[in-house]
């Protein structure tokens, strides 16, 4: 998986042109959770074979975005959509075409499945990756992002392509 840091226009404008390309997209948000809303620090978007770690306090027009997240014809994977949702309206984004991960989890696998339904659980249950979410609260504002802090936002992003791709054959627990 190639991860790239997108701190410029040109950069996203290149990026937004790949995205055009996909018909499902894991999409992450990192935020500085002071303030209603949070400050939006990062945005994360994942293909099959590429992340982009997007830097909204780099890249003063982030607009470009738009005709990605409002395009219903790509799905984008996102666990606990209402979170980005509230983060991204500020800028002017309706989210369309969405497939929570969160609620089909919880669909899918009934209450209560084993270990939950947070990100790290539900990655460990379907994909048996194990997520370190230490980075979870950290200071996302701070640059230039540690290694860390990027190797976690980036898979935050990419197990969600692939919990979609499990889940969109699961049928409904009854």
């Amino acid at each position: 998986m190639r991860v790239k840091i997108i701190d410029t226009k040109e950069g996203l404008d290149k990026a937004v042109q790949k995205m055009k390309d996909e018909t499902v997209l894991g999409l992450d948000t990192e935020t500085r959770l002071f303030g209603n809303p949070p400050e939006l620090c990062l945005v994360q978007i994942a293909a099959k074979t590429e992340c982009w770690l997007i830097d909204p306090l780099a890249i003063e027009d982030i607009s470009p975005l738009k005709e990605i997240l409002e395009d219903p014809g790509i799905v984008k994977a996102i666990h606990f959509a209402n979170f980005e949702r509230a983060v991204l309206k500020p800028f002017g984004f309706e989210l369309r075409g969405v497939f929570d991960t969160c609620t089909n989890s919880r669909k899918l696998r009934g209450r209560p499945a084993c270990g939950g339904h947070n990100l790290k659980d539900v990655s460990l249950r379907e994909l048996g990756i194990v997520m370190d979410k230490s980075y979870q609260r950290a200071d996302w504002t701070v640059r230039p992002l540690t290694k860390g802090m990027k190797d976690y936002a980036a898979l935050d992003a990419i197990v969600l392509v692939k919990l979609y791709e499990i889940f969109k054959g699961l049928k409904p627990r009854n």
